[in-house]
């Protein structure tokens, strides 16, 4: 579970304050003992540095997202790929949810 600190890795935000999809570890000293990456939506831990690198929740199988339009869906972890898919700005991708 992400909080908010405004410095993230290199001082460069990522992940405090922009969590990506597909986050990568730069190195930053503190999460050196992390892979590289890149990171996929899956379960985490608490007290657990990795998971800083990827969306994860308390949620068996998944996590709740909220949308620019106010609806909140819960994706499972198997959603990666959708998620990338509504994470662009203008690509028109068709991504479908099946409740």
């Amino acid at each position: 579970m992400p909080q908010y600190a405004g410095h993230g890795q290199s001082a460069s935000g990522s992940p405090d304050m922009l969590l990506g999809l597909r986050e990568k570890n730069d190195g930053a000293t503190h999460l050196e003992s992390c892979p590289a990456g890149p990171y996929q939506f899956t379960n985490g831990r608490r007290g657990e540095p990795c998971d800083t690198f990827h969306f994860w929740s308390y949620h068996s199988g998944g996590a709740n997202f909220a949308s620019c339009d106010g609806s909140v869906r819960f994706m499972s972890y198997g959603a990666s790929d959708v998620l990338a898919l509504m994470a662009t700005k203008s690509g028109h991708e068709i991504a479908t949810l099946e409740d």
